[in-house]
């Protein structure tokens, strides 16, 4: 079965200083790369953007409009989660080194989780990981209440957390967790 991936455009790039996603990166663009090293993998890559339009020249399967009014990672991953009936892949726009190898064998340990989440080096990444269509109802009662953060909604779950050792069997290690938010993390990316 080839699964779903879904690439989260929705962040402001307020510490970038411009739109990263559109950032140019090893002749592409920032999230022209992430899409392309997914659907190169063989995943059905979909784009959830808040302005489908600006994306339209991505390669993908599809675009899904995020209309909720809130800016926060969040509303895009419940986005994503609506428009799914089997878990999922999903990851930011801003991390061009996903893995399509790494991200598959994520799905190896969906079963009996609401998600598969990296926690590398003491950092949890949200934005990189499966979510089955049970976290949904999870991360609704957090944004109805008004609390928007992925971490605290991740606590309420039944997650299995992927350490380091997990991402040292692939190639790039830790490193395909790697994401942009400021010139310099593009610039570390690329090898500058």
């Amino acid at each position: 079965m080839r699964h779903k991936a879904m690439i989260l455009a929705g962040g402001m790039s307020r510490r970038f200083g411009s739109d990263k996603t559109l950032a140019p990166f090893r002749g592409s663009t920032v999230i022209g790369t992430t899409a392309d090293n997914l659907v190169q993998s063989g995943f059905r890559t979909y784009i959830v953007a808040k302005d489908i339009e600006k994306y339209s020249g991505i390669p993908v399967e599809g675009r899904i409009l995020d209309g909720n009014a809130q800016q926060c990672p969040m509303t895009g991953v419940i986005t994503a989660l609506e428009n799914v009936s089997e878990p999922v892949f999903i990851v930011s726009a801003d991390s061009p080194m996903v893995n399509g190898f790494t991200a598959e064998g994520m799905f190896e340990y969906i079963e009996g989780y609401d998600a598969v989440i990296p926690d590398v080096e003491g950092k949890v990444h949200p934005l990189h990981g499966v979510y089955a269509p049970s976290a949904l109802g999870v991360l609704r009662r957090f944004f109805n209440d008004g609390n928007f953060r992925m971490f605290q909604a991740l606590k309420d779950m039944n997650v299995c957390w992927l350490g380091d050792d997990y991402f040292a069997r692939f190639e790039g290690g830790t490193r395909v967790l790697g994401n942009i938010n400021t010139e310099e993390d593009m610039g570390k990316l690329l090898g500058n």
